[in-house]
């Protein structure tokens, strides 16, 4: 077997350092001025602060600041925004209390924010955090959303008599009222989920230099950072002659429902003048599908030099990108192996294809999995090259690619049968119209 034979294994080349102990995280990185903050937490769920007593926590070693709720009013600090625009259910304003940066007078939920240490090392942050001495009175407290709301229930806020914030009532009330009137069985059950919350943005640079001192050629970021944190991002991976690859960008998720009111043509665009390399712009097969002729729209922005007016892909007039720099789009989503010839055939060879389950999901393992894609791409473009016609032979052309493939066969035996044949919602809307002469 060759160099670069088809269905060639790849080793691993990071284990050895890795199970040597060799591995480097984010908190192993020391920048120069680095400093370390420490939040003292209430351990009560409701209870009131009688006193604060921080004088031998300034005093430690090495300890630089503690501040208290005191200090945020000095420096003249307001509080932390609360949103607003919903409403009760008596049609009045969401109740929005005070959101004080370090607590005041009470703590409302254990973990409540009660000072801040900054040090030059965690270990003395968090040794002049135990040195900080809280007088607590505890408080009844209610922590089940489901007693909360209920006559006599411990307030979390005194003006707000029902511990009610907003209610958001979406849909027909009565249409549902109906049909659950009329079902034949109806079925209760009580579901406990877990909140979670995104990173800050704080550390992006920290971790983007991380995987560049590890040797990584390539930084992922989210849509959701924002557009300033992107072209940031977008700057910094330019200096430091980096990827960026901008991950999970919206279409099928947020952008495909024509009356959500943003195109995800607009994000292709967008994300171009942002500076980013790679785009996580969807896909015509798999769970993530949408309208092949609507998607090849968003790729031809991506890649194209000169954006030719072509309405049927949502393209409505010329757009000359100058020396602006490509992008690469990105299709990933519930595509597998056995797909392999529809994405080529709508997509060319400009494009990444990202096996996520249809990967880590092999039945024989990730390499497995990594191998019977690879396989499949090489053996599709073999033969698109010696001009087969994909969409007619491209079955045939991975079923004969399997049989000396053992994780393509049990790819095609896993995923196979695996179609999302959607409706789509997104094809461009468009009339044509005869042109004046």
């Amino acid at each position: 077997m060759g160099e670069f034979a088809i269905g060639q294994g790849v080793s691993r080349f990071e284990d050895p350092r890795l199970v040597r102990g060799g591995g480097r995280y984010t908190d192993d990185i020391k920048l120069p001025g680095l400093v370390h903050g420490v939040v003292l937490r209430s351990p009560h769920a409701h209870a009131k602060v009688r006193s604060i007593d921080i004088t031998a926590a300034k005093t430690a070693p090495g300890v630089l600041a503690v501040l208290t709720s005191a200090d945020i009013k000095a420096a003249g600090y307001g509080d932390l925004p609360v949103p607003g625009g919903l409403k009760r259910r008596d049609g009045s304003p969401m109740y929005r209390p005070r959101y004080p940066i370090l607590a005041e007078d009470r703590v409302r939920w254990v973990g409540d924010s009660v000072a801040f240490v900054v040090a030059e090392t965690v270990a003395q942050a968090l040794d002049a955090a135990e040195m900080i001495s809280v007088d607590y009175e505890e408080l009844p407290a209610v922590t089940s959303t489901a007693e909360a709301p209920k006559p006599g229930a411990p307030r979390v806020w005194d003006d707000c008599p029902d511990n009610i914030c907003f209610v958001e009532l979406i849909g027909d009330k009565a249409a549902v009222d109906a049909a659950f009137a009329h079902a034949a069985h109806v079925t209760r059950h009580r579901f406990v989920i877990n909140r979670v919350t995104a990173a800050t943005m704080e550390d992006m640079y920290e971790r983007a230099e991380f995987a560049r001192d590890l040797g990584s050629s390539i930084v992922m970021i989210d849509l959701v950072i924002g557009y300033t944190a992107i072209q940031s991002m977008s700057a910094w991976a330019r200096k430091n002659d980096m990827l960026l690859h901008l991950h999970r960008a919206g279409h099928s998720t947020y952008t495909r429902q024509k009356n959500h009111g943003v195109s995800f043509r607009v994000i292709a665009k967008w994300m171009r003048l942002a500076g980013v390399d790679h785009l996580h712009a969807g896909t015509a097969v798999g769970k993530l599908e949408g309208d092949p002729l609507t998607v090849q729209g968003y790729y031809n922005v991506c890649r194209d030099a000169y954006t030719k007016t072509d309405l049927p892909r949502g393209l409505f007039f010329d757009m000359d990108w100058c020396d602006m720099k490509k992008v690469m789009p990105v299709a990933s989503g519930g595509i597998h192996a056995g797909q392999m010839h529809q994405l080529i055939d709508l997509f060319g060879d400009d494009v990444i294809l990202q096996f996520g389950g249809g990967t880590i999901g092999h039945p024989a393992g990730i390499q497995a999995g990594a191998v019977a894609n690879r396989v499949a791409l090489e053996a599709i473009v073999k033969a698109r090259n010696e001009g087969a016609d994909l969409l007619l032979e491209g079955p045939d052309i991975l079923r004969k690619a399997a049989q000396w493939c053992s994780p393509l066969r049990a790819a095609l035996d896993t995923w196979g049968d695996v179609t999302f044949n959607y409706q789509s919602t997104d094809s461009s809307d468009y009339v044509a119209t005869p042109a004046t002469a």
